[in-house]
């Protein structure tokens, strides 16, 4: 089996029905827990047999994720903390929410072997926001003096998403409603615990509901499309 019919194998498998073992290599970026630069880029190697991912990267670290119920996305490690997975990178790759980092695993390794030729160094490659790698960005949500809510206007370039911290109680009522250019952008909730409070929708589905953990929730906003996307986010709290 080549390297590309791998990966279709492999993705395949994630979204559909199980197969039998397989390895590809890949490259993995490690975003440190609230940061949305790059801490290291490394070769790592992907493996899935009937929803079991194994994440093996060169820095000696092993994920070894297991899925939670039926809802795809979930996963325990190998010590049963939780472990989110997006597929905000398309057929690029897969994203992994750990509790202190996000792995960004990519199917395309060319990276780690940049070329160094004359040809190279004389010409940079032209790039756009559009083309650039996708970022997670954290923002705290803070609301004005004697109000209960915000209005929030941003833009997102492909695979990219921003997670928005906001504070609230047990027993309070939260509110979101994403009104977004096209229909590329979607939203997830999750609790302080990381658990979902809601799985990921399109920007077209409001939110109202009861929380039932005090902390801070985190809503994410994703572009899923190929090119930028602007949106606006409403948030209020009862």
């Amino acid at each position: 089996m080549n390297k590309w019919s791998t990966i279709l194998a492999l993705t395949g498998a994630v979204f559909s029905t199980p197969i039998a073992a397989d390895w590809l290599d890949a490259r993995c970026d490690i975003y440190p827990r609230g940061s949305d630069h790059v801490s290291k880029m490394i070769p790592c190697t992907f493996g899935q047999r009937q929803g079991y991912v194994t994440i093996t990267r060169d820095d000696d670290v092993t994920h070894d994720l297991s899925p939670v119920g039926d809802q795809p996305g979930k996963f325990r490690d190998q010590d049963g903390r939780p472990v989110y997975r997006q597929s905000g990178l398309g057929d690029r790759g897969q994203i992994f929410r750990f509790e202190d980092e996000s792995v960004y695993v990519y199917w395309d390794t060319s990276a780690l072997n940049p070329s160094t030729s004359d040809e190279d160094n004389r010409t940079a490659p032209f790039t756009t926001a559009d083309s650039a790698e996708p970022t997670t960005n954290i923002e705290r949500v803070r609301f004005d003096a004697g109000t209960s809510g915000t209005e929030i206007t941003a833009s997102l370039t492909p695979g990219s998403s921003t997670r928005y911290v906001l504070g609230a109680k047990d027993g309070q009522f939260l509110h979101v409603r994403v009104a977004a250019q096209g229909k590329d952008i979607s939203y997830q909730i999750f609790n302080p615990d990381n658990s979902f409070l809601l799985d990921q929708v399109s920007s077209a589905q409001k939110y109202r509901g009861q929380l039932w953990q005090s902390g801070d929730h985190v809503i994410e906003v994703i572009n899923r499309g190929g090119s930028t996307s602007s949106y606006n986010v409403i948030f209020g709290i009862e």
